[in-house]
């Protein structure tokens, strides 16, 4: 049962962020008595969707435990709020990467109009997914 309460703590959160209200989500995240990855990532996604980039930094440096998928929340976030040099510095600290990941820090360098850099990235890229390739397309397309 305690597990289940987690999930619906962690479902709440996420709900919250997606309709704005990172500070509601920050209360339930203050009241939980057991974190996991999921409750920790969506608070940090609330807080960089909501501008608040520091505070989901500080909040992605406390985190006890990251996986792929909290990694990559703070790399879109960073791009998301423009700090594409910042997305790649946490890209390039990542201990794991998936195709996810890269694609997702290769459609950041697109959204931030820096093809080359994409490019770049692309042909770096270990694995490559229909995903990935129809992101790198589409951005040289825009070129």
């Amino acid at each position: 049962m305690p597990e289940t309460n987690i999930v619906a703590e962690s479902a709440m959160i996420s709900g919250y962020v997606k309709v704005g209200r990172v500070d509601d989500a920050r209360k339930m995240f203050d009241q939980m008595l057991e974190r996991n990855v999921y409750s920790w990532t969506s608070l940090i996604s609330g807080y960089f969707k909501a501008g608040q980039v520091d505070e989901g930094r500080r909040l992605f440096d406390q985190m006890p435990e990251k996986n792929v998928v909290s990694w990559t929340t703070v790399v879109l976030g960073y791009a998301h709020n423009g700090l594409i040099d910042q997305a790649r510095d946490i890209f390039d600290q990542m201990p794991e990467r998936n195709v996810v990941a890269w694609t997702a820090m290769i459609k950041s360098y697109i959204d931030n109009a820096q093809i080359n850099e994409a490019l770049n990235l692309f042909h770096k890229m270990p694995e490559k997914n229909l995903y990935s390739w129809n992101i790198m397309v589409s951005g040289l397309s825009k070129c």
